[in-house]
């Protein structure tokens, strides 16, 4: 549900916070609203991704032993809850998303944020809630 405590992806990136992280994807996708952040350990988060909005936190463990075809799917199912932006922690789990699943993720219009490691979940769920609580 989008409502007046709802930021701009934008906003999101231009936070101090995320200073040291990478969009992976075309610049085109920042304008989406975030209304809401959530955790995905597994790929059943799929199944409970409920409003539209939300910024999916999640590491590259969960892409180690995934083939890009299955990424590019499981991209894909996230990308049609409507999500706002995927932050991904890349390093030490993996090298890098492959070039073909960045390309599918900017085609379907969904930002992939390479997450700097020192960036604790805990401390990206309290910044972006209290930017939105600002509103």
């Amino acid at each position: 549900m989008i409502n007046e405590s709802s930021v701009h992806l934008q906003e999101v990136l231009a936070l101090p916070l995320f200073e040291s992280s990478k969009l992976l994807t075309t610049h085109e996708q920042l304008s989406h609203l975030v209304t809401s952040v959530n955790v995905m350990l597994d790929k059943e988060i799929i199944e409970w991704i409920g409003q539209d909005g939300q910024v999916i936190l999640t590491t590259g463990q969960i892409f180690e032993k995934l083939p890009a075809t299955e990424q590019i799917e499981l991209f894909k199912a996230i990308a049609e809850k409507n999500v706002a932006a995927v932050f991904v922690k890349i390093t030490p789990y993996i090298e890098s998303l492959p070039p073909e699943v960045i390309a599918v993720c900017s085609e379907i219009n969904l930002p992939v944020i390479d997450l700097a490691y020192e960036v604790s979940f805990t401390e990206i769920f309290s910044t972006v809630y209290n930017l939105m609580f600002e509103r």
